[in-house]
């Protein structure tokens, strides 16, 4: 097939980064002296052929790694319960959470066989994440302080065992500075919490 010609090169460029969409395939295939309207033939047969991944509408990735849903929302990062997760702070598993600036539709979505969310966050909101390597790219997730912040900001409940874990590992004045970008709600819980495991003895 003249389809075959195309997918060592096309996979050897595409892995070069998480994700990527149509319009990258059909200037990949104009480059190599196809039609960019060749392209959605093509990336059928390399879905069907279990060498691409469809994440969603329009974009795709030739990994099969979790870890790549949230580069469709670019720019965002990964928090809330999947944070925790990569901090250890929890016993739990958490699939990803994504938070992006995107005017996106927020909730659970399907990819790869697995289940994940998204929430939009403000831009005031969109700080305290960092670049970790994961099995075969690097992708954003928030930092602890961050993290609890989110946590307070979307209303989750953690068990005591986590906001011990949490607070035992917190930078304050990390912590502090980026308190400062807070609305008033979110600064009153912190403050509460803190002041519930300091008083139960619970941090030093």
């Amino acid at each position: 097939m003249v389809l075959l010609k195309y997918i060592i090169s096309f996979l050897a460029e595409f892995k070069k980064s998480p994700t990527f969409e149509m319009k990258d395939v059909s200037r990949f295939l104009r480059y190599h002296g196809s039609t960019g309207a060749y392209a959605k033939i093509f990336i059928s047969h390399m879905v069907k052929g279990g060498k691409v991944h469809k994440l969603t509408k329009g974009f795709y990735t030739v990994y099969g790694n979790i870890e790549t849903v949230g580069f469709p929302f670019y720019p965002f990062y990964y928090g809330l319960g999947f944070a925790l997760t990569c901090h250890k702070l929890w016993k739990q598993q958490a699939n990803p959470y994504v938070l992006t600036v995107r005017n996106v539709r927020r909730g659970s979505r399907k990819a790869l066989g697995l289940n994940y969310n998204v929430s939009k966050i403000s831009k005031g909101m969109f700080f305290g994440y960092y670049y970790v390597k994961g099995k075969d790219f690097y992708y954003p997730v928030s930092d602890i302080e961050k993290t609890l912040i989110d946590c307070i900001y979307y209303g989750l409940n953690l068990e005591d065992y986590v906001y011990e874990n949490i607070f035992g590992q917190l930078d304050n004045g990390k912590m502090q500075s980026y308190l400062k970008r807070c609305n008033d709600r979110t600064k009153a819980r912190y403050f509460e919490l803190k002041a519930s495991y300091w008083h139960a003895g619970k941090l030093s």
